[in-house]
């Protein structure tokens, strides 16, 4: 009964030597070494920049150091940290596929490409409403200014086409005879019985255009562009 009782408290007695032993080696790194855990990682990173997935303390070497595997965005390294003096060694280096890194820059770029084409549509359907406010405003300006020139031509009295017999062109060949030097509306014709002329005037945007042209020869007697502001 004594054996059964004394073998049990043996083994128990050994392994809990052994677990305080491994609690010893760790915890005398950071008793006997004058670099801290923390600090031999900081060393280490500097090193080495990436992510630590191992790290351990060694004191049975001769002399006691961290070991620290660091994976970065090319590259696996082991690499030792002195744990008197803070010396970091890369011990082996090895290369990395990283296969996330295309995917995540994919990604960007695809995201990227997305914003300029919002943006290009954007700039493209503003153009498009522009334009067409502007088409519209033509459309709606232009039959206005015809209705004034001919309201004005109307209430003029200029000779009639049988006239022209007796020397006198039309009011319909004095306009032509403007029009071929300025292109536009004509916004006014009226002819003058006093000086024997007609006075002629023609919009294109915001230049206006005067014409006073002999009524007997058709010749153009003046000729006057302004920028209407």
């Amino acid at each position: 009964m004594k054996k059964l009782i004394i073998i049990p408290t043996v083994f128990l007695g050994i392994i809990g030597g052994y677990a305080l032993a491994q609690s010893e080696i760790f915890s005398s790194a950071e008793q006997v070494s004058t670099i801290t855990a923390a600090q031999a990682k900081e060393a280490a990173l500097k090193a080495f920049d990436g992510k630590v997935v191992e790290f351990e303390y060694d004191h049975d070497d001769f002399v006691p150091h961290y070991n620290f595997e660091i994976v970065g965005v090319t590259e696996k390294v082991d690499l030792e940290v002195d744990a008197s003096t803070g010396a970091v060694t890369i011990t082996e280096r090895e290369a990395v596929k990283n296969t996330a890194q295309p995917s995540i820059q994919q990604a960007i770029e695809k995201v990227e490409n997305q914003v300029d084409a919002a943006v290009t549509n954007a700039q493209v359907t503003a153009q498009t409403a522009v334009q067409q406010v502007t088409e519209q405003k033509s459309a709606t300006t232009a039959p206005t200014n015809e209705q004034q020139a001919t309201t004005k031509t109307q209430t003029t009295n200029p000779p009639a086409s049988s006239q022209q017999t007796s020397g006198i062109i039309t009011k319909a060949q004095a306009i032509a005879i403007a029009q071929q030097k300025a292109n536009g509306t004509v916004t006014e014709a009226e002819y003058d019985a006093d000086d024997n002329e007609y006075e002629i005037e023609i919009k294109n945007g915001n230049i206006e255009y005067d014409f006073e042209i002999d009524a007997r020869t058709g010749t153009i007697l003046s000729y006057n562009e302004d920028i209407d502001d």
